[in-house]
């Protein structure tokens, strides 16, 4: 499978909109398309393009599936984190409690 095919299989089963649904069909399709873990050892989600709320939801729905997943999963969502957090903080003082919320908010 070519990079270009596999990242149309995750921007059309991730993101869309659906979460548990997106999760529940990622994961099996992932395990039918991809070669063994020897091969490919670990795979990482990014959540670019999706609005932070989106984006966490749906790494939240891909952890909590209870199959059993042959690969390392990791993520980089450091944009879907940090945004809601930069926004709420505006580089101020008196702010530094509100942006630990969010962010706090955004990774639960």
């Amino acid at each position: 499978m070519t990079s270009h095919n596999l990242e149309h299989v995750a921007e059309s089963l991730v993101a869309d909109g659906k979460g548990i649904l997106a999760a529940d069909k990622t994961v099996p399709t992932l395990i039918a398309m991809l070669a063994p873990a020897a091969t490919v050892p670990g795979i990482v989600f990014l959540s670019g393009g999706q609005r932070a709320r989106s984006a966490t939801a749906h790494l939240n729905a891909i952890n909590r599936l209870p199959r059993t997943k042959p690969w390392k999963i990791s993520f980089s969502y450091g944009r879907a984190l940090q945004d809601p957090a930069l926004e709420a903080w505006h580089g101020s003082d008196e702010h530094l409690a509100a942006g630990q919320r969010a962010f706090c908010h955004r990774a639960s």
